[in-house]
C-alpha cells in the first residue's frame, strides 16, 4: 500500500542530510548555497578495504584505484571523473543483489560505447553491515565491483558512501546523478529486502524516484543483454499521453541506446477521447523516428477512459501481447504522481510488468 507521500514530504528534516557525508573511492564536486562547487577530500579506497575485509584482497586487481591517491588533491578532486561534452554518463547503484548485477551487466554489456562513461554508486549502512547478508555486505560489494570495473578503468569511477538519507538510499543516488550531470540513472527493481522479506524499501525507491529524480530513471528488472538475443535486437514500447505536452521527452531521452538499423520500436499513442482530431503524437513519434534514422517501427492509436486507463491497455499488451518487449518508455509527471500515485500510469506499469521501466520525470 502507498504511503502519504505529501505527509513524508512534511515531515522531512530541514537541514541538508548529506553535510556530514563521508563519501570514499572518488572526489564528488557537489554545489553550495552560492552555486560554488565544494570539493571534499575522501579516503583511499585501498585502506577502506583491507581495514574492514577479513578476506584477501588482491592487490593486482584493485591497482587501478590505488592510483586515485597517487593524483593531487589540489588538481583532480572535480577533474578526476568528468563528463565530457557528447559523451553519455550512466550512474548505477549497486548493492549486491541479482537485480542490481542485472543493471550493471545492462548497461557495461549493451550500452557502455566509447563515448559513455559509467559511475558506479554503492551506499551501504554502517549500522546494520555487520548482520546483513554476505552478498550485501560492504566489503563483498567493494571488492566484487572493482573487479568487475577493471576492463572498464578508463571510463568508469566507483564510489560508496555511508547511508546518510532518510528518505531512502536512491535519494544519495540521485544527487549523484544530479552532480555529474549523468545522463541515466540506473538502479535494479529489486535490492535488499526489508527485516521480514517484505517490500518497503522497494516501494519507497520507486516513490522517490517517480516523484523527485531530476535523471531519466532505468528500473531494471531481468537480464537483458543483446548478445544472448536470438536476433540481437531489443524491442521498446514507447508509451505517449496526450494529456502531457512534453509526453515526447522521455522517448528523446533514451533514443541514444537504441540501435538504428536492428532493434524495433512500438509506440502507443494515448488519447482521453476518440474525437482528437489531428493526431500531433504520431507526428512528434515520426519525427523522432526519422530524425535518428530508425528503420523498424509500428505506432498504435489507444483511446483510454476512467473504465480502463492508460496503464491497463500497456500491462495488457506487455503482458499477453504478441510482442516480448525489452524496454517500456514513459513520461511521468512527478506532481500528478505525488497528488495520486493510485492512479499514476509509469507506477501501475512498474508494478504490473515484469520488463524494464524507462521514465524521465517533468
Amino acid at each position: 500500500m502507498l504511503r502519504n507521500l505529501n505527509e513524508r514530504d512534511d515531515e522531512k528534516p530541514k537541514e541538508n542530510p548529506f553535510e556530514k557525508l563521508e563519501t570514499h573511492l572518488v572526489n564528488i564536486p557537489t554545489k553550495d548555497s552560492h552555486g560554488k562547487t565544494d570539493e571534499k577530500i575522501h579516503l583511499d579506497p585501498i585502506d577502506d578495504i583491507k581495514r574492514d575485509n577479513k578476506k584477501s584482497v588482491t592487490t593486482k586487481n584493485l591497482s587501478w584505484l590505488s592510483s586515485v591517491k597517487k593524483v593531487s588533491t589540489s588538481i583532480a578532486n572535480s577533474r578526476l571523473f568528468v563528463k565530457g561534452d557528447g559523451e553519455l554518463l550512466f550512474c548505477i547503484s549497486v548493492d549486491g543483489s541479482k537485480h542490481s548485477d542485472f543493471a550493471f551487466e545492462m548497461v557495461t554489456e549493451n550500452f557502455l560505447f566509447p563515448y559513455s562513461k559509467l559511475l558506479v554508486l554503492h551506499v551501504f549502512n554502517s549500522k546494520l553491515d555487520p548482520i546483513v547478508n554476505y552478498n550485501n555486505k560492504k566489503t563483498t560489494v567493494l571488492e566484487k565491483y572493482a573487479n568487475k570495473i577493471e576492463k572498464f578503468k578508463k571510463q568508469s569511477h566507483f564510489v560508496t558512501e555511508d547511508k546518510m538519507s532518510k528518505v531512502h538510499v536512491l535519494e544519495q543516488v540521485a544527487r549523484l546523478a544530479e552532480n555529474y550531470a549523468a545522463n541515466f540513472l540506473i538502479c535494479g527493481d529489486q535490492g535488499l529486502k526489508g527485516p521480514r522479506g517484505d517490500n518497503h524499501e522497494q516501494v519507497i525507491g520507486h516513490e522517490f524516484l517517480l516523484g523527485s529524480s531530476k535523471t531519466p530513471v532505468m528500473i531494471i528488472k531481468e537480464e537483458t543483454i543483446r548478445e544472448k538475443k536470438k536476433d540481437k535486437n531489443f524491442k521498446w514500447l514507447v508509451v505517449m499521453d496526450r494529456q502531457f505536452t512534453y509526453t515526447s521527452k522521455a522517448f528523446s531521452a533514451f533514443i541514444p541506446l537504441i540501435d538504428a538499423e536492428k532493434d524495433f520500436v512500438y509506440c502507443i499513442g494515448g488519447y482521453s477521447t476518440s474525437s482528437y482530431g489531428t493526431d500531433v503524437l504520431k507526428d512528434q513519434f515520426m519525427n523522432l523516428i526519422e530524425k535518428n534514422g530508425i528503420k523498424n517501427f509500428e505506432y498504435e492509436v489507444i483511446v483510454y477512459g476512467p473504465k480502463k486507463p492508460l496503464h491497463a491497455s500497456v500491462i495488457e499488451k506487455v503482458n499477453f501481447g504478441t510482442i516480448i518487449f525489452d524496454f517500456i518508455v514513459i513520461y511521468n509527471n512527478s506532481g500528478k504522481f505525488k497528488s495520486d500515485p493510485e492512479s499514476n500510469d509509469a507506477w501501475n506499469i512498474i508494478n504490473g510488468t515484469v520488463t524494464n521501466v524507462l521514465f524521465v520525470n517533468n
